[in-house]
């Protein structure tokens, strides 16, 4: 009997580094799809930003023409009216470029930090055909 109960211990002793590289195997592909998840999902909403991003700028170069053709209007000519746009905007950025840039950077590194390390996983969602499939109608 003492025989029959080694076996089965030793031969547990033999498959335990097959397990354990099985084990770490698994979990580092499974580290490597969360981390694809993660980076898909902010990977997608920074390109909805940039789209986003992309329309505001033209509304506000629109507006940045009307101004101009505006001021051109009053002061009567149009170098002077576009002179004065560029130059209110010159202005504007040398301030955000003192003031903004320190604020902005922690904003987005703790941003990305939390969007990649985050540990809910039901923060990522998947598409809406995977996610609720198809039923049948009633009527």
């Amino acid at each position: 009997m003492a025989g029959e109960e080694r076996e089965p211990a030793l031969d547990r002793l033999k498959r335990l580094p097959t397990d354990l590289r099985l084990i770490l195997e698994k979990r580092a592909s499974l580290f490597l799809i969360e981390t694809g998840e993660r980076l898909s999902a902010v990977s997608g909403r920074f390109a909805v930003a940039m789209v986003l991003g992309a329309f505001a700028g033209l509304g506000i170069l629109f507006l940045l023409f009307a101004l101009a053709f505006w001021m051109s209007d009053v002061l009567n000519s149009h170098a002077a009216g576009f002179f004065f746009v560029g130059g209110l905007m010159l202005i504007l950025g040398f301030l955000a470029a003192l003031i903004v840039p320190p604020h902005v950077e922690r904003w987005v590194r703790a941003s990305v930090v939390k969007a990649l390390v985050d540990p809910d996983p039901a923060r990522i969602t998947p598409p809406e055909s995977e996610s609720h499939p198809a039923s049948p109608t009633d009527g």
